[in-house]
Order: structure tokens, then C-alpha cells, then sequence
């Protein structure tokens, strides 16, 4: 299902309306579903074929300019978005309006639409500022009053098609060409007990072409107003119920404030992980705030989540001083921060243990630094991280290594351990990452790193010193991808994890313990037991820490 549909008509307005589809992906997060549904009244300046050629857009071709309110009735029909945005083609959205109203409309059952303000007003009569348009209506007690009404206006889909759209298929509106199409389908929001709202944010640019499908739609103007106030001569009656109950229930809305590798901005579309295991269960509106610098309170306030997950390694970017006042934006919201990592500087420094103050949880993979949580009054728990599974598989040529280790060396236990495997003679050694004689480099290549796994005989993994339950993420991988994994010990990894030495891999303690065991194992199955071990790791972690299982379990400690 969709979850946002943008409905426009066009007719040989191409750079405008590219511009209007510019700015609503410009401002749309990647894992939130939208859709354009454009109709075209039979352009020659190539807006048909462009529209073709863009994967997110659908193309409704009239035989001939029909105007705007078939147009949109077509449109918004074709439309499969649990919200439908009804859009001129000569718009274009402010930033991160869009959020704003789906927000509203998500946290607002009874509001029917969201509409934009605009600065016609401005560019028209010298203005200021942008503005929602008003109406006339009759109160409860039939008292004349004015209420908003949507010229651009974010609907939601099933009430739009309770209220017949722009009115098209009315018998009075189907009159009307171009104009009143906003103002009805706004009036029968209005009678059925919804409302039509102002959302501080939600702006659009009006560019206003002087076209001559602008001039062509003037001419009509008076004849498609008198069918609209024949419709409603004194405006819509109001409500002071629902007619109709809404069907609708408000999703999970997750920020996300993670970070990626700088040098690997590309990879975010490379992987599937836990963004995308949070937009399965919610909406999720992920924000790198290292590499893509954003205001937390500011997005706090547009997005108004229930679940602020943050991965805060150091609490230089984000300030204990700044999650105090993203908190403030929305006190009820939930505050979980994610550490990966085992350096103790990270998590139980004196700056982040300020800044933890202001988190509802604290997660972690070494457990080693609870006692120290505690004793600061920090809830903590451990959650580790899950397999990541590549988009795409791999499909250059890849090398068959008896032994394979990827890692960078950044201590002096990796040079030593990459020492130790070199030393083992007539052994196909595949090392990947920063470190001495490597093959390559698999940093965040997950299809790559997915295919050398399933290639080799045995895949090494370590712990980092002094940790407790601490493993890299690679033994989640090369679990996953069905390699057989030689894990060094990690005091309560079992106990944590569920995963049994013995059953889903084989433990190593030292590099001598590791060089026994890689001759032990790299020329013999032993009857099937290497292939049966790996089979088991694989079953294991692909149905427990999957990122989906992962969210599962937090969601639970929640």
C-alpha cells in the first residue's frame, strides 16, 4: 500500500511540473511510499514521455483538455495512497510541508484534510506572507461563518471518495470545467463532520504561469463558480459529529538519527537493515545527523514521533542541551539510543553519560559498562545489532579462500591475529579491510561480503578486549550468509545471544587455540558436522536477529 498519492492535471506546463515533483521528493524520506498520479490533457512538449520514464509517476492520458475537475476526479480515483495530496502543477512545496501535514492528519482523526497556505495573495495583491484560503459556511445554528478550504490540500483517500473528489460525477458540479472543484470537495469534508485545517508549515510557492492554459481556464471562471454556489448558495452546513467514523489508526512514527560512513554515501540504498525493519512495523523518517546536518528539536516538531532512536557514539553532534530541547518539542515521545561499539570512552564517558540523562533507554553490545548505568540511575539494556542482507547480490568473480577474516586492523590484538594466520602454512588466507596484505576491502560492501562468506571453508570472527557479551557484526553476517564461523570467546555471549558454541559455531579462546582448530577443521567436514554447524548458525540468526526480530525485541522492552 501506498502511502502518499500526489495528484495533479497538466497540459504543456513540463519545467513547472517538473519542478513541483522536484520539491515534494526533495523534502520525502526514502522510506515513506509516495506516488505521483498525473493526467495529461494531451501535451506536445514532451511531458507525456517524460512522465513515462520516471518510476514513481503514473500517467492518466485524456484524448483532450477536459479541465481541472475531471482531471483530478481521474486522478484522485487512480490514486492507491492512504493520503492523497491534490496538487496545481504550478506549485511547489515548501520543505518538509508534506511531513507536517501527514503528521497533523496522523495525530488529528477527525481533521479531514490539511490545507496548504499559498502567497497568491502575495504575488497577486501585494501581500504578505502566505495564506490558507476561506469560504462561507453555516454554523450549527445556522449562522453564516467562514472555514478553510483546501486549494492544495492533503485528503485522506477514503473520505475523499466518500465526498465524490472535486465533483466530477455530481450532478451540478459536473457543470463546472475547471474552478470549485477545492471549494466542494472541502464543503462535503466540512458536512460530514471533518474539518479542513491551517498547519503551521504547510506552505506551497504558487508560480502562477501566464500560459495559455491559464487564459483558457479563466474563461470559464464565472460560469464554474455559479455551479459551486448553486451547490452550496449559503456554503457548507457543519457538524458537530462525524457522520461517518474514521477508519483510520495512527501509525508508529519513528525518527531515526543515525550515521553513515562518510566516504560511502551511496550505501543507505545498498542494504536493507534497521530502517527499513522500522518502516515494517511504522513511519519511519531516518536522518544521517553527522553527514547530513539537521536542527533535532526542528525535526521533532515536524514529525512529532512516538519513538526517537538515536545513535549517539560521543555527544558532540547531539548535546545533552539538545536532546533536552527536542524532549521539550514532545514530551511524551520515547527516547532509545543504540551504542554498537565497545570502546568504554563512547559509552561511559563523562559527556555521554550527560547526555544519557535524557534518553528513556540506553542499548548496548558490551555489557560489560552496565553496573556502570546503573549505579547512574541510566536504564540500559543489551540489543545487538542484526544481519543485513544485500539488495543486490554480488556478481563479479569471487575467490574460494580456505580461511577468511574481514576487519580492519585498529589495535594491536587485529595485527596480531592476522599475524597468527599468515603464519599457518599452505592456507588460502582471504583478509579484507585495513590491515596488511589484504585481498580487498568489503567495508559496508554487504553483497560482497555476503558472497565471500558463502565461498569459504572457514570464517574467522573476534571480540575486543576486556568486553562481555561483544561480537562484530560480521559474525551476524557470515552467520547469515551460511558460513561455518570460528568465534573467539565472548564471556556471556551465549547467554545473551542464544548462540551455543558447538551448535551454530566453533569457539577459539587464543591465536594458538585458533591456529589448532583452523588445521583441525579446513581439511575435513568430520562427517557433515562443518556443513551441519553452519546450517544451524545460518537457521538461527536469520529467524533471531533479523533487524525485523531485533525491532520486535525492542518494541517488547519498551
Amino acid at each position: 500500500m501506498t502511502l502518499l498519492s500526489i495528484v495533479t492535471g497538466t497540459y504543456n506546463r513540463l519545467t513547472y511540473l517538473q519542478r513541483m515533483i522536484a520539491s515534494a521528493r526533495a523534502n520525502w524520506p526514502r522510506h515513506l511510499s509516495m506516488e505521483f498520479v498525473i493526467v495529461d490533457g494531451g501535451s506536445t512538449d514532451g511531458t507525456q514521455a517524460w512522465i513515462e520514464e520516471q518510476s514513481d509517476c503514473r500517467l492518466i492520458q485524456h484524448p483532450g483538455l477536459f479541465g481541472a475537475i475531471k482531471a483530478f476526479g481521474d486522478g484522485a480515483r487512480a490514486a492507491s495512497g492512504d493520503y492523497v495530496v491534490m496538487a496545481n502543477d504550478d506549485i511547489e512545496f515548501r520543505p518538509y510541508s508534506l511531513l507536517r501535514a501527514l503528521s497533523f492528519l496522523e495525530s488529528h482523526p477527525t481533521c479531514g484534510a490539511v490545507a496548504f497556505a499559498d502567497n497568491r495573495h502575495t504575488q497577486v495583491t501585494g501581500g504578505q506572507g502566505y495564506q490558507v484560503m476561506h469560504m462561507p459556511a453555516l454554523n450549527t445554528d445556522g449562522k453564516p461563518v467562514t472555514v478553510h478550504y483546501a486549494q492544495v490540500g492533503m485528503v485522506r483517500r477514503w473520505l475523499g471518495e466518500r465526498c465524490g473528489w472535486w465533483g466530477d460525477q455530481d450532478p451540478v458540479m459536473s457543470k463546472a470545467r475547471t474552478y470549485g472543484g477545492d471549494n466542494f470537495l472541502s464543503s462535503r469534508i466540512w458536512e460530514l463532520g471533518y474539518s479542513v485545517d491551517a498547519v503551521d508549515g504547510c506552505e506551497v510557492d504558487d508560480l502562477l504561469p501566464r500560459d495559455a492554459l491559464r487564459t483558457q481556464n479563466n474563461q470559464t471562471g464565472e460560469r464554474d463558480s455559479a455551479q459551486y454556489y448553486s451547490r452550496y448558495p449559503r456554503g457548507a452546513q457543519l457538524r458537530n459529529t462525524v457522520a461517518v467514523p474514521n477508519p483510520q489508526t495512527e501509525h508508529l512514527r519513528v525518527l531515526l538519527m543515525d550515521i553513515h560512513e562518510p566516504a560511502l554515501p551511496a550505501r543507505k540504498a545498498k542494504e536493507q537493515g534497521l530502517a527499513e525493519a522500522l518502516a515494517r512495523v511504522g513511519l519511519c523518517w531516518e536522518i544521517d545527523y553527522v553527514n547530513e546536518p539537521w536542527d533535532l528539536p526542528a525535526a521533532v516538531r515536524i514529525w512529532q514521533p512516538h519513538l526517537l532512536l538515536t545513535q549517539i557514539h560521543d555527544g558532540q553532534h547531539i548535546t545533552a542541551a539538545v536532546l533536552s530541547e527536542a524532549r521539550a518539542e514532545r514530551p511524551e515521545m520515547v527516547v532509545v539510543n543504540w551504542n554498537g561499539d565497545a570502546h568504554e570512552s563512547g559509552l561511559i564517558g563523562s559527556t555521554i553519560l550527560e547526555v544519557l540523562r535524557y534518553v528513556d533507554l540506553q542499548t548496548v553490545v558490551n555489557t560489560a559498562v552496565l553496573p556502570v548505568y546503573e549505579r547512574q540511575g541510566i536504564r540500559a539494556a543489551y540489543w545487538q545489532i542484526g544481519y543485513k542482507d544485500p539488495a543486490e547480490p554480488y556478481t563479479g568473480p569471487i575467490p574460494e579462500w580456505d580461511v577468511l577474516f574481514l576487519g580492519n586492523c585498529y589495535n594491536d590484538e587485529r595485527h596480531a591475529l592476522i599475524r597468527a594466520l599468515q603464519s599457518i602454512g599452505g592456507l588460502r588466507l582471504g583478509v579484507y579491510g585495513n590491515c596488511p596484505g589484504t585481498a580487498g576491502n568489503t567495508h559496508y560492501d554487504f553483497a560482497l561480503s555476503t558472497a565471500l562468506y558463502q565461498r569459504c571453508q572457514i570464517a574467522v570472527s573476534d571480540t575486543y578486549p576486556g568486553t562481555e557479551g561483544f561480537v562484530s557484526n560480521r559474525l551476524f553476517q557470515a552467520l547469515a550468509a551460511g558460513a561455518f564461523v570460528m568465534q573467539q570467546h565472548s564471556p556471556r555471549l551465549d547467554e545473551l545471544t542464544g548462540l551455543k558454541a558447538g551448535t551454530h559455531y566453533v569457539e577459539w579462546t587464543d591465536l594458538s587455540d585458533l591456529k589448532r582448530k583452523i588445521r583441525k577443521w579446513r581439511n575435513s567436514d568430520g562427517k557433515g558436522l562443518r556443513r551441519k554447524i553452519a546450517e544451524a548458525g545460518q537457521e538461527y540468526v536469520r529467524r533471531e536477529f533479523s533487524y525485523d526480530a531485533q525491532v520486535r525485541k525492542l518494541l517488547e522492552m519498551l
